[in-house]
């Protein structure tokens, strides 16, 4: 299941879908709107992040508009956290957890949701957030489940991001540890470099507090540079078996983008380790990293690139780990995109299917027009990839 997207909300405010697989071997699969965003009495709109599922088959979500139409939200909306549930008639039924007001509780929500163990859910504004020194740089916040069914889900702050340093503008949402601890990305702040002058962004720890109320404290584990390493990182990071950190940056040499691995520190309070696995190049494979990666049991990593391949439309991608330590990563084109009914500009990152297969989607592509004139060459498309 994924999301689709229409930026203006003329022709529609988006979907939430399902792609069935066949019944038989070689069938085609059935594409099913499970929901569709219409902006109207507190509805969401702009969906553009992934879905998480619960035990009993919840899916939920965020919206970057709808919601509040008060305010600074009065326009296009500041954005929610919406749950759809599978109702007796056989559709779905969404609610709006939450609506951001674009004040110190946030706004746009683009990231990706967690859960932790007790049902509440965890995810990141772009902006607001009204710190005391920066207005829009965006926060962490956690919705606690109500008490008994049907009641109001229960917004907290986490942390406002309050100056460059820190970074601010997390674009991606965040991952725990096993002890609690949120990870992050922010697409500016941090280093400033000639490819990022407002800072190159940075990776970010939010440690909760030791007693269980008070304030999270956040730790910036990596300045990107703008060089080898890359900067301004749209996607999240993924945690390996030994807690090692893997993510991209979508510019930097040669305004290419990077994939790089942070490794913890062997003593407490120590630094992280930053190794740029593979710096993007502009002549061919992967370039433009907007999406993350994902790994294998064999700890190869998989992603795609936004303008990746010798057209520019975008590829799949594996970073094989060297057979010696200190090594070269080996990256391999699995699929170029060719603009026509496979698609193009994949923007989303990866998943593994059962099969062993990598499930992915793609902006624009598919064949013919858009609905709305705005995509010559198609909607996009859903695709699977088999090794």
């Amino acid at each position: 299941m994924g999301l689709s997207l229409d930026g203006y909300c003329q022709k529609g405010c988006g979907t939430v879908f399902e792609m069935t697989p066949p019944g038989t071997k070689g069938g085609a699969w059935t594409f099913s709107v499970l929901y569709a965003f219409t902006m109207q009495n507190g509805d969401g709109a702009f969906p553009g992040s992934g879905l998480v599922l619960d035990a009993v088959g919840n899916l939920y979500g965020t919206t970057s508009g709808g919601g509040s139409n008060i305010g600074i939200c009065q326009y296009y909306g500041c954005g929610t956290v919406f749950e759809l549930s599978p109702n007796s008639s056989g559709g779905w039924t969404e609610t709006v957890l939450y609506a951001f007001g674009g004040g110190t509780d946030g706004q746009n929500p683009e990231g990706d949701l967690i859960f932790d163990k007790n049902g509440a859910l965890y995810g990141s504004t772009v902006v607001g957030g009204n710190s005391n020194s920066c207005t829009d740089c965006g926060t962490v916040f956690r919705l606690t489940p109500p008490s008994r069914q049907g009641g109001t889900w229960t917004e907290q702050v986490l942390y406002r991001f309050n100056n460059f340093s820190g970074g601010f503008w997390p674009e991606a949402g965040v991952v725990s540890d096993k002890a609690g601890a949120l990870y992050g990305t922010t697409n500016e702040g941090g280093q400033g470099s000639n490819y990022c002058s407002d800072g190159c962004g940075v990776v970010f720890k939010l440690t909760p507090p030791v007693k269980g109320s008070g304030d999270w404290t956040e730790h910036v584990i990596y300045q990107f540079t703008g060089g080898n390493d890359g900067g301004e990182p749209f996607a999240d990071v993924t945690f390996d078996r030994v807690g090692n950190l893997y993510g991209t940056t979508s510019t930097g040499n040669k305004n290419a983008g990077a994939v790089y691995r942070l490794t913890p520190p062997s003593e407490k309070n120590g630094a992280w380790t930053e190794t740029t696995l593979y710096t993007c190049s502009t002549d061919s494979g992967p370039y433009y990293i907007l999406a993350g990666v994902i790994l294998d049991n064999a700890g190869n990593l998989y992603g795609t690139s936004q303008a990746g391949s010798l057209r520019y439309l975008g590829d799949v991608y594996r970073l094989k780990p060297p057979a010696k330590k200190g090594g070269a990563w080996t990256a391999t084109e699995l699929h170029a995109f060719q603009g026509g009914k496979d698609g193009r500009w994949p923007y989303a990152g990866l998943v593994f299917g059962r099969d062993g297969a990598l499930y992915g989607t793609t902006l624009q592509g598919g064949g013919g027009k858009c609905s709305n004139g705005a995509h010559d060459f198609g909607c996009g498309t859903v695709f699977r990839l088999l090794p």
